[in-house]
């Protein structure tokens, strides 16, 4: 299926206006948006035949994950992950984190990914694992 036709990247650009928008959102929507985006992924990952989930999918999602850092604070995401599964964000930042670089349009994504992943690391520095780490920071040089 063509990238155009796929809905996932208009729900991300959706759920990313309403973390925007929404300053009282309550743990429980960001957990339930989280996993919808977790299953996503997970289809794609395991039920097509290439097995990848497509760049303008993960764009999106990276997109998405940055707005929530910029609004809501990078310890909110990573505790609603956490709720999901310990450590499940440093899981796709490891087998996807180097997706990040894709993100360059619109120049204000760019510019909230590259702020929020950079805050990210800052605030992780304690617990992230290097080779996250050292995703990231590939991602983010490309940026």
């Amino acid at each position: 299926m063509s990238t155009d036709i796929r809905m996932e990247p208009t729900a991300l650009s959706i759920g990313s206006a309403i973390f925007e928008k929404l300053p009282n959102v309550t743990g429980d929507f960001i957990k339930s948006f989280l996993v919808s985006m977790l299953t996503c992924m997970h289809f794609y990952r395991n039920n097509t035949k290439t097995a990848v989930i497509p760049v303008q999918i993960t764009k999106s999602v990276f997109s998405c994950l940055a707005n929530i850092m910029i609004y809501h604070g990078t310890e909110t995401l990573v505790n609603a992950f956490n709720t999901i599964q310990k450590d499940v964000f440093f899981m796709i930042l490891k087998s996807e984190g180097e997706k990040i670089r894709h993100i360059t349009s619109p120049p204000r994504d760019r510019k909230y990914a590259i702020l929020a992943y950079s805050r990210f690391i800052v605030e992780t520095i304690n617990v992230i694992p290097n080779d996250v780490l050292t995703n990231l920071l590939r991602a983010l040089i490309d940026c």
